[in-house]
């Protein structure tokens, strides 16, 4: 059995390290600083991309303005064996944080392989993250009942989705408020609150999404649990808001006002 001894690092971007020749890495929870989300980083390891992430998800630290904390991989952990490079990539300066263990192999010793049967699937089967917006700069009215697509999303052939972890959104230039404005999932066009469809509480209450959870917003941010929404190949998700207010919403001219929606999903490549 490897000796295992705990992992907690930060890698920089712009940097490769590689494993010792009898050491491993079992990476089971990560966070970055990479922002905005347009710009997320993501870790290379054995030269093969796997999941990407943002600061607004799953900072290096929860702290006082982003009370989110660390992605925690789960079964999806990541593994880089002995002799193996790992390399932060994305925008200049970013960093990710890893946490998990190290183990040092006794000469001759293998890695376990349930943990190489890990590393070959990594690159195919991780979490990262999906995020939508509208550019509303030159104002908006955001009509009673009106619902906006904020985000499409359509998996290839051989991929899958799920839709689960962390969920922000909100309505950039207008006062966060209850009973406003609903976060709406549709899968091929329908409504997964479908026996709500017309009444103007359908949806999820975006003050209950806060972008992000915060000392000043509310302290937990929204966690969609898993097994509610799936995502097959060539099917469409599509994420929604809608003004459940009863009173057309004015939003004003500014840059980055409008809506935004981002949250974690589970990626994998079935085939």
């Amino acid at each position: 059995m490897p000796v295992k001894f705990p992992l907690d690092m930060i890698l920089e971007e712009g940097r490769e390290f590689e494993t010792g020749k009898r050491e491993a890495l079992v990476i089971r929870k990560i966070g970055t600083n990479a922002s905005p989300e347009t710009s997320p980083a993501w870790l290379e390891i054995d030269k093969k991309p796997v999941g990407k992430i943002v600061q607004a998800l799953w900072p290096i630290n929860k702290v006082n303005t982003l009370f989110w904390d660390l992605l925690d991989l789960e079964n999806l952990f990541y593994v880089v064996p002995p002799e193996t490079s790992i390399a932060v990539k994305g925008p200049a300066g970013c960093e990710i944080r890893i946490v998990g263990e190290i183990l040092k192999l006794a000469p001759g010793e293998a890695v376990p392989g349930d943990l190489l049967a890990r590393f070959d699937a990594q690159p195919k089967h991780y979490k990262t993250f999906l995020f939508g917006n509208l550019d509303w700069s030159a104002g908006r009215t955001f009509a009673v009942n009106e619902e906006v697509e904020v985000l499409s999303y359509t998996p290839k052939t051989i991929e899958k989705v799920l839709v689960y972890g962390p969920v922000m959104a909100k309505l950039q230039g207008w006062t966060r408020a209850m009973h406003q404005v609903a976060l709406r999932f549709y899968v091929e066009n329908a409504p997964l609150d479908i026996l709500l469809e017309k009444t103007r509480w359908g949806g999820i209450d975006i003050y209950n999404t806060p972008y992000p959870p915060t000392e000043d917003t509310e302290h937990n941010g929204f966690i969609l649990p898993k097994g509610y929404i799936e995502v097959l190949g060539d099917r469409t998700l599509s994420v929604r808001l809608r003004n459940i207010s009863g009173a057309a919403i004015s939003i004003p001219a500014a840059a980055g006002n409008g809506p935004y929606v981002c949250f974690g999903i589970e990626y994998q490549v079935t085939s």
